[in-house]
């Protein structure tokens, strides 16, 4: 089946395990691209999508939630690292920095700042990153490729206060959970919760960027 260049939803299902709703809501919220249509009543997927699923499903095994794996998969030139990451559990320091597209200097730094987490070490002795510091270390990459300056990120360091705090109340969020606190229930309030803490530091951006 694997052989063919197009694949029904159905087929779609078998190879990946994963119920055809929940291939429709990925495409709904848009972590998947949309098939292709075929004529009113019929759409295929690629094998891409097969490997965007695999994708999907490995992140989730991660705890990564909807939205992150949204920006990760979405995010121009981050899906193709992440689906050559996919076939190994951990990453080097020294892919880490090649896909971040930061010097060891920058690293270092950001190890030192603890803006990054310091390499856990394999069964092997290796150290090694997860996806999460990847996507981390990539944004960083980014920025930086805009202009901004590294001290300036660093300076997320001096206000850890404030992750601590926003911390401290997502977990009471959770705590308040009614019935059972299941990984669902979790994201849910999570993805939420980000949604509002997006809102409002927008809102204060705004008086900072605009105030007379």
């Amino acid at each position: 089946m694997l052989d063919k260049k197009t694949f029904s939803i159905g087929e779609l299902s078998k190879i990946t395990n994963l119920s055809t709703a929940t291939i429709n809501y990925y495409v709904k919220i848009g972590v998947l691209s949309p098939p292709k249509k075929i004529n009113k009543t019929r759409a295929v997927y690629s094998s891409n999508h097969i490997s965007l699923l695999k994708t999907i499903k490995k992140l989730k095994e991660k705890k990564i939630n909807l939205n992150g794996i949204k920006e990760i998969i979405n995010n121009s030139g981050f899906s193709e690292v992440i689906d050559k990451k996919n076939k190994q559990e951990n990453l080097t320091i020294s892919n880490l920095i090649k896909d971040s597209n930061i010097s060891e200097d920058i690293y270092d730094k950001l190890i030192d700042s603890k803006i990054i987490k310091i390499p856990k070490i394999s069964n092997d002795g290796i150290p090694y990153h997860t996806i999460n510091d990847l996507t981390l270390s990539q944004a960083v990459g980014d920025i930086l490729s805009l202009g901004i300056n590294i001290q300036q990120i660093l300076k997320n360091k001096d206000h850890s206060i404030f992750s601590r705090l926003e911390s401290i109340l997502l977990a009471e969020y959770i705590k308040s959970i009614k019935g059972e606190k299941n990984t669902k229930n979790i994201s849910r309030v999570i993805q939420s919760f980000d949604t509002i803490r997006k809102y409002l530091r927008r809102l204060e951006l705004e008086k900072t960027l605009y105030k007379k």
